[in-house]
C-alpha cells in the first residue's frame, strides 16, 4: 500500500515538473518573439533612417551666383554599401540620355564612365532637363550651407553671366550619398587671351622674340600676335563665339596683313577682320570655331593672329607710350542656345606698348643765344650704313627730329648760318632701360661731346649745338696750301720773264 503511494506521488511531481517546463518555454518562445520584433523594428528604423539622411552642402562663391539642384537618384544604405533609385521625375531622360531602357541599365551604365563620359552624359541630361522645362529640386546662392538628401545631384550655374566679364556658366555632378558634408564649385575656366609685339634693332639688324613692349620710328611696321584659349568645358558647347577686340593707340593697321592659326593650322579665311581708322579699334571675328573644317578645337586649344600696324606721325614720346590693348569675346553658357539666346563674356585686357623718342638740337651761338639760319640732316645707322632720318630741317633755332627708335644716331649740319663755322658732324644713340613689368625705367645716350640731357618723361634727348663765328682757315696740306704754291711760282716765272727782258734790251742798247 505504501509501495503503491509513492508511486502515484511520483507520477503527480512529475506532472507538474512537466506543467512548469512547459510554461517556462512558452515564455522563453514569447521572449524570443519580442526580441526579434525589437531587432526588426530597430532594423527598419535604421533603414528609414538612412533613407531619409541628409548631407550638409557647402556653395562656393558669391551671393551674387545662383544655382540649381536636381536629384537625379536618391540612395540608401545597408552598411557601407549604397543602393541607388532613380527619380522618377528624371527617369526617361536618363534613360535617353545613356540610350538604356530601364532604371537599373542607366545605373550600371553610369557606373561604368569615365571622366569624358560623364561630361557627355552630363551634358546630355541638363539640356533634356532645360528643353522640358523640368523645375529643379533645390536652389542654392553663392556662399551658401544647405541640407540636402543623399543621392546623385546635377548643379547647375545658372547666375547672369552675359556681357559679363571672365565669367561663365556650367555644371557639376555631385555624389552625397554616404558623405556627412560636401563643398562644390562649378568650374570656370574662362579662355585667356595676351597681346605680344616684336621688336626690332634696326642699327643691330637683329629682332626679338614676342615681348610687353618695342621701340619703333614714326613709319615703321610693327609686328603684333594675339593668342587665345578655349574654355576647359568646350567639349558641351554646340556652337562657340570668338572675337578679338583690339584698340590700338597712334597706330594703323595694314589692310590685309593678318593670318590666324588654330593649333599651328592656318584658319585665316574663317575670320573676319574689321578696322575702324576713326576709333583705331581692329577685330577678328569667327562666329563658330567649331564648324571650322578640319580643325579639331579642344580645350587645349589655342588661337593665334599675327597682323601688322604702322606708328603714326602722332605717336606720344616718353613714359606714357603708345598702348595697344586687346581683350577676347566668348561665348560663356554652353545651355543658353537651348532657349535660343546665346550669352557672350569678355575677358579681362591685356596691353603691349609701343615707345619712341624725340631728339631735339637748339642752335646757339659763342654766347649761347639762339642762333638761326642754320640747318640739320639727322642720319641713323641701319646695319652698316648710314639712311638718312626724313629731310634737312632748316628755317629755326630748336630742332626736333620725332619719333625715334633706339639705335645709333649721326647729326650733320648741311646748311651753316653765314659768317659762322660749320659745327662737327655728332655721332650719339638712344638706348631704353624696362623695369621688370615692362615700364620705361630710363633713357641713355653714349655720347658725351653731345651732352644730351635725358627726360624720361618726356623721352626727350636735348643738346645743344654751337656755331663759331669767323672763317675757316686752310689747314696745312690743304688746298688752301696748295692755291699759295701756284700763285708763288707764277709769280716767279713772271720775274725770271721780266728780268731777262730787261737785260736784253740793255744789251741791245
Amino acid at each position: 500500500m505504501i509501495f503503491l503511494n509513492t508511486i502515484k506521488q511520483n507520477d503527480v511531481r512529475e506532472k507538474i515538473l512537466r506543467e512548469k517546463g512547459m510554461k517556462e518555454m512558452k515564455q522563453i518562445k514569447k521572449l524570443a518573439t519580442l526580441v526579434l520584433a525589437l531587432v526588426m523594428c530597430f532594423a527598419m528604423g535604421m533603414t528609414a533612417f538612412a533613407a531619409d539622411a541628409t548631407t550638409k552642402l557647402t556653395v562656393e562663391g558669391d551671393s551674387s551666383e545662383s544655382f540649381k539642384g536636381y536629384l537625379l537618384m536618391t540612395a540608401t544604405n545597408s552598411g557601407d554599401k549604397y543602393a541607388y533609385t532613380v527619380n522618377a521625375k528624371y527617369s526617361s531622360i536618363l534613360q535617353t540620355a545613356a540610350n538604356k531602357t530601364s532604371d537599373a541599365d542607366v545605373i550600371a551604365y553610369i557606373s561604368g564612365l569615365d571622366a569624358d563620359g560623364m561630361r557627355t552624359f552630363a551634358d546630355k541630361t541638363y539640356r533634356a532637363i532645360l528643353k522640358n522645362k523640368l523645375g529643379e529640386d533645390k536652389a542654392f546662392k553663392g556662399g551658401t550651407i544647405a541640407d540636402v538628401k543623399q543621392g546623385y545631384w546635377l548643379i547647375a550655374d545658372v547666375t547672369n553671366v552675359d556681357a559679363k566679364e571672365g565669367a561663365a556658366n556650367s555644371m557639376v555632378m555631385i555624389k552625397t550619398a554616404g558623405e556627412t558634408a560636401v563643398t562644390f564649385k562649378t568650374k570656370k575656366e574662362t579662355p585667356k587671351v595676351e597681346k605680344k609685339v616684336k621688336d626690332v634693332d634696326d642699327t643691330k639688324g637683329t629682332t626679338s622674340g614676342w615681348q610687353d613692349n618695342a621701340e619703333f620710328d614714326v613709319g615703321d611696321e610693327m609686328d603684333f600676335q594675339l593668342t587665345g584659349t578655349v574654355a576647359s568645358n568646350i567639349s558641351s558647347y554646340k556652337s562657340y563665339y570668338y572675337e578679338f577686340h583690339d584698340t590700338m593707340t597712334n597706330m594703323t593697321y595694314v589692310a590685309k596683313s593678318y593670318t590666324v592659326q588654330i593649333d599651328g593650322q592656318t584658319v585665316t579665311s574663317s575670320f573676319t577682320p574689321s578696322w575702324d581708322a576713326s576709333t583705331k579699334k581692329l577685330s577678328f571675328k569667327c562666329e563658330n570655331i567649331l564648324s571650322i573644317s578640319g580643325v579639331n578645337v579642344t580645350k587645349d586649344s589655342k588661337v593665334v593672329v599675327t597682323y601688322k600696324a604702322t606708328l603714326d606721325e602722332s605717336a606720344v614720346v616718353g613714359t606714357n607710350g603708345n598702348p595697344n590693348t586687346v581683350y577676347l569675346q566668348y561665348s560663356n553658357n554652353p545651355y543658353s542656345d537651348e532657349d535660343g539666346k546665346p550669352t557672350t563674356g569678355n575677358t579681362p585686357k591685356d596691353t603691349v606698348i609701343v615707345f619712341t623718342f624725340d631728339a631735339v638740337v637748339n642752335k646757339i651761338n659763342s654766347s649761347k643765344e639762339p642762333l638761326n639760319g642754320a640747318g640739320f640732316t639727322l642720319y641713323k645707322k641701319v646695319n652698316s650704313t648710314w639712311n638718312k632720318v626724313g629731310d634737312e630741317i632748316t628755317g629755326q633755332t630748336t630742332f626736333t627730329f620725332h619719333g625715334l627708335d633706339e639705335g645709333s644716331y649721326k647729326l650733320e649740319e648741311t646748311t651753316v648760318p653765314p659768317g659762322y663755322n660749320k659745327a662737327k658732324d655728332i655721332e650719339f644713340s638712344i638706348e631704353a632701360v624696362y623695369d621688370a613689368d615692362g615700364s620705361l625705367k630710363e633713357l641713355k645716350s653714349d655720347n658725351t661731346i653731345f651732352k644730351a640731357t635725358l627726360n624720361i618723361t618726356t623721352g626727350k634727348v636735348e643738346a645743344d649745338v654751337v656755331n663759331n663765328s669767323g672763317s675757316i682757315l686752310p689747314e696745312t696740306g690743304g688746298i688752301g696750301t696748295t692755291i699759295f704754291y701756284l700763285l708763288g711760282g707764277l709769280l716767279m716765272i713772271v720775274a725770271v720773264v721780266l728780268l731777262v727782258t730787261k737785260r736784253r734790251m740793255s744789251s741791245e742798247k
